[in-house]
């Protein structure tokens, strides 16, 4: 239906409109395909009439390509066009079956057969049934079978749309399969008195036409053809009807690995079907969108499977010796893979040859597979390629090791003895690529010679290396020895393909993603760049080396290239290194690590599959083992210079270092260096103070933020060190600055270490700086109370300090008391200062200070507010009973206590009238009454909990009687 609508410019424009429902893409595919299989059904059904009414041949081929001239759409997806091709094939099986019963029953020769199947008119018609005719020709065995399979090979050539075509190739496959020299399905009566294995090789039956090499070529031949035509559907040059690509599936179809004949093995058709290429639009084809492209993509992988199986038949074949393997067979195999240049069939391929050949023709042909895999695309995931090899080949060598497969040659087993030099020769030999990512734009093209080598990205090449420690652990993991020298070799390698950092006059970095590099070689001096990939996979490689292979720290530090290629890396790199060396150095150290192995029944698999080691554990000691060498020592605040000293090239914001709590994760990440600083040991004093030292110097360099975390622990060493040698080193100056309070405390630590050590001018001078930290930094009150007390129970603790000494100490403490602001404090502070004075070594005119300290605290208490003062009364009273218990009873007068107890009770009358209320407070605020209420009610607790001791005391000492309670 038209109508028009006027324009502004007066004209008329004429609009279209549609009735009815507009089909989706999908549900178009549906009913296409619903229609086709309906005429399938229709035909076919006529085709059965005919076989039964025994209607002349010529009518029952002519319903047959009527039924086949249903695949000769182009309209169907892939995955559609597989249900419709299985339809087809189920029907083509009944009418194989017609022809075999007409060539036994003599109606029709073999030859009217093969030549009437040729006068329809459609070619992919004709070609199916000609390949259903030919294999009947083969059964009967009157001609060669090689002859007429290559016949139909070079026929095949006629369709090159790759939909069709690669379905057809599939259908000839199909109808091959038993009927060709070397085929293992194939049946006795078909060939005569053929004899198996190696036999058939040199002594080719007169029936096959040829041997099982033959055999091989032709179904390279053909692999060589549905390659093409399925790397032809990336490039896109077909189009259907709608103007679209003629393969446009949206998934990879569930049902395509059910394809009739044998299909790759599950790891190889998964592998295929879970990586996709990284191509991009080639030159010179239509332009197409990102959603196309994907679908193409999604399309190939659902159509991989056809194209394998040819390299499955190949490796399925019977009396391939492993000399012809190497010398014919693999050599084409590898020229067609690398010389068609697409990615996503290179990396399926070379899967599929790796997989379903045996292990023994991948150990004698491991250079050429190597070098093949380094010739192929950028796109193609070349380390789970040298993963699937590497792990086939171990899992082989594991094998043997436990009786479970038996070599057959002396050759073969000394190869399996050096599998892993031979695997890392060819590593080493590998060229690496530092670009950010390989190109993707390269033309989908056949060519005539074989492409050089492709340089693996170096991200890509630590991947691959990292599977080869894996290798390492399973062969050698039994022997600590090998382990470490193929670890150590591993290394070593991996470093090699690292530059060295540029590092400019100031030793600074750069802060960007990526770390700046000298090149290795010595030809240029042009700095190269490490990609985050590559530094991101390095960090992983050595944080795997270190956590899961190496026993001990110790290990750690002898392995060289590890601190070469940390140094290489970027920040976060650099920063997991060393929580990895700090995970080793503080757990069980002394056990070996956690080695993996490979079981009996794992290793005795044909192929296929990711190799999974089952776990032998060693309980680890108790403790970690100590680390005594200096050198050791050298290179492990190497490793750990990341998290001891502020980096330049770190980044700003601290939840890019930090996946929770920045502030807690922090802390954590500095107790972890404490815990390694309490490794540190030796038996000679002088090299432990040599690495105390050492110690102090890098710590020094962590700034405001890590010094007041690590020093304290740096400090307790020392301080065990002036212990067992009666000597120390300051080094509180710097913690003094970041952290006064703390600083002040271990001053007194160290003053009563040196006393202890008979050290008595250093241990007045420690002390001295004590008072001096106090006077300058400490100026809240609750921080002076608190480090006053310190101070007192500090000096009480001096026993070889000379009397003169202490007094001086002594007075400046007591004159620090009397200046508190709060009389409440002096009050408190002045009562414990009497403790200074308590010492028996003192002469009697010192200890007769302590009451007068008393008194006079005694006389700032009566200066304080009521309920304050109540409060200070009943500490004071605990203080006075302190010094009472003691055997020199004299130190404070019963007089002195009573006075005390005397004060408490009056202040506790005028408290309790005051709470009770006597009607004067009636305005006072009712909270600050019940606050007041309640503290009362819990000093009279207290008071009474005192006066309780006191009756109890009492009653076992006499003069406890005079005290009045």
């Amino acid at each position: 239906m038209a109508f028009r609508i006027p324009d502004d410019d007066g004209t008329d424009e004429y609009v279209v409109t549609l009735r009815g429902p507009v089909l989706t893409a999908a549900e178009e595919q549906k009913k296409w395909l619903q229609e086709a299989l309906i005429a399938v059904d229709r035909k076919a059904a006529i085709m059965r009439s005919s076989m039964e009414s025994q209607d002349s041949m010529a009518v029952v081929i002519r319903a047959a390509a009527q039924m086949l001239d249903e695949l000769r759409t182009n309209l169907l997806e892939p995955q559609n066009y597989y249900e419709l091709y299985m339809k087809v094939f189920s029907m083509m099986e009944v009418f194989v079956a017609y022809l075999e019963d007409e060539h036994r029953a003599k109606r029709h020769t073999l030859e009217e057969m093969y030549e009437r199947v040729q006068f329809c008119g459609y070619i992919v018609p004709r070609l199916y049934l000609l390949i259903a005719a030919g294999a009947v020709y083969i059964d009967a065995g009157d001609q060669p079978a090689l002859e007429i399979a290559r016949d139909l090979v070079e026929m095949c050539k006629g369709v090159q749309h790759p939909t069709r075509g690669l379905f057809l190739r599939h259908f000839l496959l199909t109808m091959m399969k038993g009927k060709l020299p070397g085929d293992p399905n194939r049946r006795v009566s078909d060939v005569g008195n053929e004899s198996a294995g190696e036999a058939q090789e040199e002594y080719p039956h007169k029936e096959d036409g040829g041997t099982v090499t033959d055999t091989a070529n032709l179904l390279v031949q053909n692999f060589k053809e549905m390659n093409w035509l399925w790397i032809r559907m990336e490039a896109g040059s077909y189009t259907n009807r709608n103007g679209g690509s003629t393969n446009s599936v949206t998934a990879c179809s569930p049902t395509t690995a059910a394809l009739p004949a044998t299909s790759p093995p599950p790891a190889a058709s998964a592998a295929a079907s879970s990586r996709s290429s990284d191509a991009a639009t080639r030159p010179g084809s239509p332009p197409r969108s990102l959603r196309a492209a994907r679908r193409t993509q999604q399309e190939r992988r659902a159509m991989c499977v056809l194209v394998g199986m040819n390299v499955v038949r190949v490796a399925q074949l019977d009396g391939i010796s492993r000399d012809v393997y190497a010398s014919t067979i693999l050599p084409q195999l590898l020229s067609i893979m690398v010389r068609y240049c697409e990615p996503l069939a290179q990396q399926y391929l070379f899967e599929v040859l790796i997989q379903v050949f045996p292990d023994e023709f991948h150990l004698f042909t491991i250079d050429k597979l190597f070098g093949a895999i380094s010739r192929t695309v950028p796109g193609v995931e070349v380390s789970e390629l040298f993963r699937s090899l590497m792990e086939r080949l171990c899992k082989y060598a594991v094998a043997v090791q436990e009786g479970v497969t038996e070599v057959s040659s002396p050759e073969e087993e000394a190869k399996l003895r050096d599998v892993f030099p031979m695997l890392l020769n060819q590593m080493s030999c590998m060229s690496v690529s530092y670009s950010a990512q390989m190109s993707t734009t390269t033309v989908i093209k056949r060519t005539s010679t074989v492409p050089p080598p492709t340089p693996m990205m170096l991200g890509a090449y630590v991947t691959t290396m990292r599977h080869l420690v894996n290798v390492v652990m399973t062969l050698y993991g039994k022997s600590a020895k090998r382990r470490f020298m193929s670890l150590s070799n591993i290394v070593d390698v991996v470093a090699s393909k690292f530059p060295s950092a540029v590092v400019d006059s100031s030793e600074s970095k750069e802060s960007t993603g990526v770390v700046e590099t000298a090149a290795a070689s010595a030809e240029t001096s042009t700095p190269v760049s490490i990609s985050p990939a590559a530094a991101l996979a390095a960090g992983q490689f050595l944080v795997h080396i270190i956590t899961e292979c190496c026993a001990t720290v110790q290990e750690v530090m002898a392995m060289e290239g590890i601190a070469a290629l940390t140094s290489c890396l970027p920040f976060l790199q650099r920063r997991e290194v060393a929580m990895a060396v700090c995970e080793v150095a503080l757990r069980g150290s002394t056990a070996a690590p956690v080695l993996p192995s490979v079981s009996k029944a794992a290793s005795s698999g044909a192929g296929g599959g990711v190799l999974k080691p089952t776990v032998v554990v060693t309980v680890p000691p108790p403790l970690p083992r100590p680390i005594t060498a200096l050198e050791d020592v050298a290179r492990l605040f190497e490793l750990l210079d990341p998290i001891l000293v502020e980096q330049p090239d770190a980044p700003s914001d601290l939840r890019l270092i930090y996946k929770y709590n920045p502030a807690v994760e922090f802390v954590d990440e500095q107790n972890l260096v404490c815990r390694i600083l309490h490794l540190l040991a030796n038996d000679d004093p002088a090299v432990y103070a040599k690495m105390l030292t050492g110690v102090r110097k890098v710590l020094l360099q962590g700034g405001a933020r890590r010094i007041p975390l690590t020093y304290p622990t740096l400090m307790t060493l020392h301080r065990r060190a002036a212990l067992r040698l009666y000597a120390h080193k300051g080094i509180l100056e710097v913690f003094a600055v970041e952290a006064p309070t703390e600083a002040l405390k271990e001053y007194l630590f160290c003053s009563n270490t040196a006393d202890v050590c008979e050290q008595s001018e250093t241990s007045y001078a420690l002390y001295v700086e004590a008072l001096t930290l106090y006077e300058g930094h400490i100026e809240e009150s609750h921080e002076q109370i608190d480090v006053l007390v310190a101070c007192v129970n500090a000096l009480c603790q001096m026993r070889n300090m000379p009397e003169e000494n202490y007094e001086v100490l002594a007075a400046k403490v007591c004159q620090y008391a009397s200046k508190m602001l709060k009389k409440h404090d002096q009050s408190y502070l002045v009562a414990v200062c009497a403790a200074l004075f308590a010492k028996k070594q003192l002469s009697r005119e010192n200890q007769q200070r302590v009451q007068e300290c008393l008194r006079r605290s005694l006389k700032l208490a009566g200066q304080v507010l009521a309920l304050a003062q109540l409060q200070l009364y009943v500490q004071l009273l605990n203080i006075f009973l302190h010094f009472f218990t003691s055997k020199s009873g004299y130190l404070v007068s019963v007089e002195l206590v009573n006075e005390l107890i005397e004060k408490i009770s009056e202040a506790s009358e005028v408290q309790r009238s005051e709470v009770g209320g006597d009607g004067k407070n009636s305005t006072a605020d009712d909270d600050d009454s019940d606050n007041a209420a309640n503290t009362f009610a819990k000093i009279r607790l207290v008071y009474r909990n005192i006066t309780k001791y006191i009756r109890s005391r009492q009653s076992a000492e006499e003069r406890w009687n005079e005290i009045d309670v």
